[in-house]
């Protein structure tokens, strides 16, 4: 799955239905006026279906160089 902007949201990892692994990432908006803001990465969440967060949830914040300031 893709937004409008082409970036990836979400992907299936495992082929075994009916307990696939669903890999789902969420962006910061297009806001240059935010240090989190212009896309960034802001969560990754792993589980059986999209957009969860049964496994895995990392949250990430940034710096005002984009660099990884909370992880």
């Amino acid at each position: 799955m893709t937004p409008s902007c082409g970036r990836l949201i979400a992907i299936r990892l495992s082929r075994s239905a009916p307990n696939y692994l669903w890999r789902s990432q969420t962006y910061y908006d297009w806001n240059t006026n935010s240090a989190d803001g212009n896309g960034l990465l802001e969560k990754i969440r792993i589980s059986t279906s999209p957009n969860t967060s049964e496994q895995l949830y990392q949250n990430y914040q940034y710096g005002s160089f984009a660099n990884i300031r909370i992880l």
